[in-house]
């Protein structure tokens, strides 16, 4: 049964988040994981929310997570007009739990693996560019964001593109003629 309360307790929020992390940590350190067992045992402790109420949130999450700079589960795209009290417990984790941080930097700095292709340049993808516009409004009241030490999106793309360019110019000594 859902619930008829639209607005998220703090009870709520902080066990979406921890279970958030606790996928997000399994991603970045390459462990199968199922989102829909997570989210059937969410939707027992959050007062009966719906399975697209609980996905929404998580992209919620993954909005406060791009404005610190740290890594989002895959799936989860960022949407704005997040809960006030969202950003307030995502920064208060990533605070406080330093796993996060460790994955995300030790995924930022894995070695890539190079695909074989005949045209490597033909799988080269963009670097991830950030919002234009802010996700959403601020009000002076509202904490302001954490940013993680690093920016491990920024931190990955260039080593990305490093790794690509050791391989066009090895690749493109000897081309036959």
């Amino acid at each position: 049964m859902a619930t008829d309360n639209p607005h998220w307790s703090r009870n709520e929020v902080e066990a979406i988040v921890a279970d958030y992390f606790a996928m997000l940590a399994s991603e970045l350190a390459g462990v199968r994981y199922s989102k829909a067992a997570h989210r059937q045992s969410l939707a027992v402790r959050l007062n009966g929310r719906s399975g697209p109420s609980i996905e929404f949130k998580h992209c919620n999450i993954s909005a406060v997570l791009v404005d610190a700079g740290v890594p989002y589960i895959s799936g989860y795209k960022p949407r704005g007009n997040f809960q006030a009290l969202l950003e307030r417990v995502v920064n208060e984790r990533l605070q406080a739990d330093k796993v996060i941080d460790l994955l995300a930097r030790e995924d930022a700095d894995r070695q890539i693996a190079v695909p074989e292709v005949a045209d490597i340049l033909s799988v080269q993808r963009p670097k991830p560019l950030p919002p234009k516009e802010p996700v959403r409004a601020r009000s002076n009241d509202w904490p302001p964001v954490v940013r993680a030490p690093t920016n491990y999106l920024e931190r990955e793309a260039h080593n990305r593109s490093l790794g690509l360019a050791g391989n066009s110019s090895c690749c493109s000594l000897s081309r036959p003629g």
